[in-house]
Formats: structure tokens, sequence, C-alpha cells
């Protein structure tokens, strides 16, 4: 586990503004950041689990069939 900083959050989550980040967490969108020192981080597995899910959301969405091997 390693934490990420909110400006690594940004590049992973593609760019996505600060304010749309703090909007995303107001909403439960995205996962809660720890606040550490002044400063917010988030775990880098809670963020990759994030973005799996949204990757299953949207091909479920499409009618994709997971495969399971």
């Amino acid at each position: 586990m390693k934490l990420l900083s909110f400006k690594e959050v940004q590049v992973i989550l593609g760019g996505r503004s600060r304010s749309s980040i703090y909007r995303d967490i107001a909403s439960n969108t995205i996962p809660q950041p720890y606040k550490l020192a002044g400063r917010v981080f988030w775990r880098d597995d809670e963020i990759f689990d994030f973005i799996k899910s949204l990757t299953h959301t949207s091909s479920d969405s499409l009618g994709v069939k997971h495969v399971q091997s």
C-alpha cells in the first residue's frame, strides 16, 4: 500500500480538476481521503479498486458479460 498525494490522484483520474475531485468526495463518488498534517492522501489500492469498479459498471451497462477464468 502506498499513499497517493492529491496531484498523483489528479493524474490517475485523467487530470480532473481540484474542484471536481472535491465534488466527487462530497458526493461519495470516489473514496474518502485520509488527512495527515493538513494534507489529503488516498491509499493506492482504494483508488485502483474504484477505477476497476468504474470499468465493470460501464461495461455492465453496455450488456457486456464478464467471463471468469
